[in-house]
């Protein structure tokens, strides 16, 4: 349902918990007509649509110039998509352009995080983004909860021995805004 509502998504997870896994498998329920750019340093979305471009970042070298989440983020806006995939966010500046992105009308967008919970995810971007820019609080966190409407933590389980058992959602939230008494989200 929030794939078909065109709700903007962020994947919380460790390594291995089955983040971009899981985005793979809700590209199913996008509609058949939307153009989708995704966004990636390797090469992990296979997105069963007819109007997918793929944009790879790649690392410098003396001779050929970088190629950032940042550079290839304005290259997909020249194509105008409907939606945006992010493969994983990581620094500051790429946090800060996605959620201006996503406050400019790509609604359905997924990302994801590396964090240990749904509300740390928002705390990793908020020091991100600080990191990156200096934005007071009450505007950092105006701009997330206008950009981010789920949350999404998924786990890698292990049994007592250690061995891997499973990967399962543990926890979903939904963002609705900020209390304007405690600046908080709701």
């Amino acid at each position: 349902t929030a794939i078909v509502a065109r709700k903007n998504i962020i994947f919380v997870g460790g390594t291995g918990s089955g983040k971009t896994t899981f985005m793979n498998s809700l590209t199913h329920y996008i509609q058949k007509n939307h153009i989708v750019a995704v966004l990636e340093d390797t090469r992990e979305l296979n997105l069963p649509l007819p109007f997918v471009y793929y944009l790879k970042t790649r690392k410098g070298s003396d001779t050929v110039p970088s190629i950032t989440y940042e550079d290839i983020l304005k290259d997909c806006l020249r194509a105008n998509p409907d939606r945006i995939m992010l493969t994983e966010i990581r620094t500051g500046e790429s946090a800060y352009s996605l959620l201006q992105v996503l406050n400019s009308g790509h609604m359905g967008s997924m990302t994801s995080i590396h964090a240990n919970g749904a509300l740390e995810a928002v705390d990793r971007l908020e020091e991100l983004i600080t990191e990156y820019k200096s934005i007071p609080k009450r505007s950092l966190r105006g701009l997330i909860s206008k950009a981010v409407d789920i949350i999404v933590y998924l786990q890698l389980d292990e049994d007592e021995k250690g061995n891997k058992i499973g990967r399962a959602i543990k926890e979903m939230i939904e963002i609705n805004g900020l209390d304007n008494d405690t600046e908080e989200y709701k």
